[in-house]
């Protein structure tokens, strides 16, 4: 399997940014779709 490189640099103010924004995002996605299963079960 050929390895694929990358550029990005993980150690960036702008990496660590945008993860946290990702983070903040897959948090609030988790909670709505809690939500929405609790609100099909009534």
């Amino acid at each position: 399997m050929y390895k694929i490189e990358s550029k990005i640099n993980t150690s960036s103010s702008e990496f660590k940014q945008n993860k946290g924004y990702m983070v903040s995002k897959v948090k609030e996605l988790k909670e709505r779709l809690s939500h929405v299963k609790k609100e099909k079960e009534i």
